[in-house]
């Protein structure tokens, strides 16, 4: 569905200024949002999953205290959009602040929304109900399809359809925690014990908090920057980042936010059992299940970018200088992405291990990503455009994730063994080849035209499939493996 709006969009808006304006607010509640769901995991789900394994409560204050201040946040959002907007995009004109201010406004009311389902998820994961909240997830995807295919052209209207959303994705929820939480209750009183002394987890439910809190401030502080560095670009600028990012990124965010809301339980299982040895074999299994899967669909997505660009975004309002600008983008992602396969793994494993060190490290590391990204910015976007931009984004996040897990695997007293460096190797030697088969396919069907592109994008897919997998189970890389695994339980099953 995510894939069918950002089509849908790209017809719809093009890329000009009244789309700069609803991107901009679109990044901002999203990505809000997203922070807001991963800290409420971080934060709530080892004290819920105590809660379902012990006589402990639940963090009942935790939660109030949230939805209190998700609400003053959205009053205050509504209160201050303009100044926000303008802080946001400080090279906008005032034709577009105006439209972004309303839009703002708008979509205040999300803040809350967001945060009381974050709150649900974070109730339905932690008894690893892992299907229901990515089933509630894709409502609000569903009530803005709808919009764009059944209601008059209008931002304003994208913008309700956000906010609408957002409010069923946590209505859905809210019968299943009730559920849980009778269920909890029960169980605590039948075993008629006192609840344990929870000061530990008290304890370490404050710093993981901190430890959320800078995660945050790295996950919104990267948003805001590029969409400020954009702004300054030029008209569209911004709009044409938001399509590359989301192209490149769409299936490869969501393949790792399943992996990560699963793995994410698992290590909070581990730490909370003092289990050094499997808490460090979780966060080496996600990191190489992250890159193993992100890898082949990145280089893909580069390799292919112009033709994916061109039949996918090339119609409507979009114009050939946003097809040009977006394919940029596209293809100058592949660095970012391979690194957001490991920083993401080595993040949650701090926010999971919530501990003094794990503060002082995602400390550092936050500091130095946002510190070094607005530094490289200043110096290649002005000479540089979105190339510029794309190419900082992934120095500052490269030179972060190295410092990230040369930290981590000083404090855990080792991370990765020669076989996790091997297979990180042999993962981008498979890369590799697939984006040749990929550029041999091209150079087989040399041409143009529609006809041409769609028989490109058809067999390149399945060439970069063959040729990646391939060389990596040639190589021994052992997550191939997982992709076979589901083929051959379907075969020893009885007839």
């Amino acid at each position: 569905m995510g894939f069918l709006i950002f089509l849908l969009l790209a017809r719809w808006l093009g890329a000009g200024g009244a789309s700069d304006a609803f991107f901009l607010v679109r990044r901002f509640v999203t990505g809000l949002g997203t922070s807001i769901e991963y800290g409420c995991q971080r934060i709530l789900v080892p004290p819920l999953v105590r809660s379902q394994t012990s006589t402990a409560p639940p963090p009942v204050r935790t939660i109030t205290v949230t939805l209190v201040l998700s609400g003053l946040a959205a009053l205050a959002l509504w209160w201050g959009a303009e100044w926000v907007v303008k802080a946001l995009a400080p090279g906008f004109d005032g034709e577009r602040i105006a439209l972004a201010t309303e839009l703002m406004r708008i979509v205040a009311p999300m803040i809350a929304l967001t945060v009381l389902a974050a709150i649900a998820v974070a109730h339905v994961n932690a008894v690893r109900y892992f299907g229901l909240g990515g089933f509630a997830g894709q409502l609000p995807r569903l009530v803005l399809i709808l919009a764009l295919l059944l209601l008059p052209a209008s931002v304003e209207i994208l913008a309700w359809a956000l906010v609408v959303g957002a409010a069923l994705y946590a209505i859905v929820l809210l019968p299943a925690v009730a559920r849980i939480i009778l269920d909890s209750r029960q169980r605590r009183a039948a075993a008629g014990e006192a609840a344990p002394d929870d000061a530990a987890g008290t304890s370490n439910n404050g710093k993981r908090l901190g430890i959320v809190g800078l995660a945050q401030i790295e996950m919104q502080g990267v948003g805001w920057i590029d969409a400020a560095f954009a702004s300054l670009i030029g008209l569209g600028a911004l709009s044409m980042l938001e399509y590359g990012q989301r192209l490149m990124g769409l299936l490869p965010s969501l393949l790792s936010a399943s992996l990560m809301s699963v793995a994410y339980t698992e290590m909070s299982y581990a730490a909370a059992a003092g289990d050094t040895v499997n808490f460090r074999h979780n966060i080496v299994r996600i990191m190489r299940a992250n890159m193993f899967l992100i890898l082949p669909l990145a280089v893909f997505s580069a390799a292919i970018a112009d033709l994916l660009v061109s039949a996918l975004l090339g119609h409507g309002e979009f114009s050939a200088a946003a097809v040009d600008g977006t394919t940029e983008v596209v293809r100058l992602s592949v660095p970012h992405l391979t690194f957001v396969a490991i920083n993401s793994a080595a993040m949650s494993a701090l926010i999971a291990e919530a501990s003094s060190a794990s503060r002082r490290i995602m400390a550092i590391g936050v500091a130095v990503m946002l510190v070094s990204r607005v530094a490289i910015f200043w110096l290649v976007v002005e000479p540089f455009g979105l190339g510029g931009l794309m190419l900082g984004s992934a120095a500052s996040l490269g030179l972060g994730t190295l410092l990230f897990t040369v930290l981590l695997r000083r404090h855990l007293g080792g991370l990765f063994g020669r076989d996790d460096l091997y297979a990180f190797g042999a993962m981008m030697a498979a890369a590799a080849a697939a984006g040749l088969s990929i550029y041999g396919v091209r150079l087989m069907l040399d041409g143009s035209g529609l006809l041409h592109e769609i028989l490109a994008l058809a067999l390149s897919a399945p060439a970069a499939a063959i040729g990646y997998l391939g060389v990596a189970a040639l190589l021994g890389v052992s997550e191939v493996e997982l992709i076979g695994l589901p083929w051959r339980r379907r075969a020893r099953q009885p007839v």
